[in-house]
């Protein structure tokens, strides 16, 4: 927004509400853009845990899958140890 835009955003507040009202709607507009930045940065915490979350659960999972894996490969060397000579 240039400043020319800002300057007849005021103008038009000053003319529609007046100047005695201007802090309380100035107040009532700086609490609701610090509730929207809030909310927004709670967004941003919630959305990084579960993306932490999910490539933990991705990391156990890999790691289950190579030990299913190495468990699969251990048995199979027994079985040859344990199989007569041919």
């Amino acid at each position: 927004m240039s400043g020319g835009e800002f300057l007849v955003i005021i103008l038009a507040i000053l003319l529609l509400f007046g100047s005695k009202e201007l802090p309380q709607i100035m107040r009532e507009l700086g609490k609701s853009v610090r509730e929207i930045k809030n909310a927004t940065n709670d967004l941003k915490r919630e959305i990084l845990s579960d993306n932490t979350i999910q490539e933990k659960s991705e990391a156990i999972k890999k790691k289950i899958i190579e030990s299913v894996d190495i468990s699969q490969e251990i048995k199979e060397i027994k079985n040859e140890l344990n199989s007569p000579a041919g």
